[in-house]
């Protein structure tokens, strides 16, 4: 099976998740693929990526990388083919501070 997948942020607030697409660090488009459903993060686990953003108004509006960090709150499986699902990964804000969570 493989699974492609999509995170999506949803601000606390907000009924809905954003729309803006997911990004690596350099600031292309991402695309997470993977063969085996043990790499997905479940729901309640810490995760972070990145997504697009932007800043400033009117023509000194910027795109730019903003790093999400929260928790999953769910995941959406759709199986559109043989072997292939497309899962969709909704994080939410954390009361956890996600740099308590790992010592470097």
């Amino acid at each position: 099976m493989k699974y492609h997948v999509n995170f999506q942020y949803r601000p606390k607030d907000a009924a809905r998740p954003q729309d803006e697409p997911m990004l690596d660090m350099s600031g292309r488009a991402l695309d997470i693929i993977l063969t085996d459903g043990g790499g997905l993060p479940a729901i309640g686990d810490h995760v972070v990526f990145c997504r697009a953003g932007h800043k400033g108004e009117g023509q000194d509006m910027k795109s730019v990388t903003k790093q999400v960090e929260g928790v999953v709150e769910n995941r959406l499986f759709f199986f559109v083919a043989s072997g292939i699902a497309e899962v969709n990964i909704v994080v939410t804000d954390s009361l956890t501070d996600t740099s308590t969570l790992i010592k470097q």
